[in-house]
């Protein structure tokens, strides 16, 4: 995983690197995003799939987050986002 993320930024010049789970909206594991954030500590890395505000806290190493569907209601995408769900990952960014 090291050698892929390493090789993304600097032969394939990626200006970020986005972590996800194994599937849409799955979240990742939080040891894949450590492990490409010591292999490109001069890139942002993103958790791009999973985050909700019970697991966000979980990512202290990712530099920003790509966030959809947990915000919109039942947490599905596609459905109105929901000003609770908003203000609930906020605040659990806010302990971060």
């Amino acid at each position: 995983m090291s050698t892929a993320a390493r090789d993304t930024a600097y032969r394939g010049l990626a200006d970020a690197l986005l972590v996800t789970g194994a599937e849409t909206g799955a979240a990742p594991d939080p040891e894949r995003v450590r492990v490409v954030k010591r292999a490109v500590p001069d890139r942002p890395v993103l958790v791009a799939s999973g985050v909700t505000a019970e697991n966000v806290r979980a990512y202290p190493e990712a530099d920003g987050y790509i966030i959809g569907s947990a915000l919109e209601r039942g947490g599905r995408a596609g459905n109105r986002v929901e000003l609770r769900r908003v203000r609930a990952l906020l605040k659990s960014l806010k302990r971060r």
